[in-house]
């Protein structure tokens, strides 16, 4: 499995591409920082916009999406119930906490194997079938 990641790092720069990056991508990592408000406010903001030009969206079975926290061994801006409220409101297929800055690598391969696995469940069906 090749895995293309795109960050956009929600820059303003990449907002006019957007729309271009939701309808050609298979899956989405939706990162913020656990001691930023700020990074978890913007994903709401991106969710809000994405949901607009795609009302139809499905983050669970035909785009799954994961919604990461990082820096997990921060002191947490975000609290647990906003983190768990918005992974419904908008069905994530997951959720995973991640210190990316103290080489914390099980959780960071975790993330990456239950993508794999979640691509392999819903695009592995449609590539056999097209053969």
């Amino acid at each position: 499995m090749k895995l293309n990641i795109i960050d956009t790092a929600g820059i303003e720069n990449f907002k006019s591409l957007w729309i271009s990056y939701i309808k050609n991508a298979d899956g989405f990592l939706f990162i913020f920082s656990h001691n930023d408000k700020t990074s978890f406010d913007e994903i709401k903001r991106w969710l809000v916009n994405i949901k607009k030009e795609f009302p139809n969206i499905d983050f669970k079975n035909i785009k799954p999406a994961f919604l990461v926290g990082n820096y997990s061994n921060l002191e947490h801006e975000i609290d647990k119930d906003e983190i768990e409220e918005l992974r419904s409101e908008y069905n994530f297929c997951g959720y995973i906490d991640i210190n990316s800055n103290d080489n914390d690598d099980y959780s960071i391969n975790l993330l990456f194997s239950e993508i794999g696995e979640i691509f392999l469940k819903i695009y592995g069906k449609r590539r056999t079938k097209q053969k």
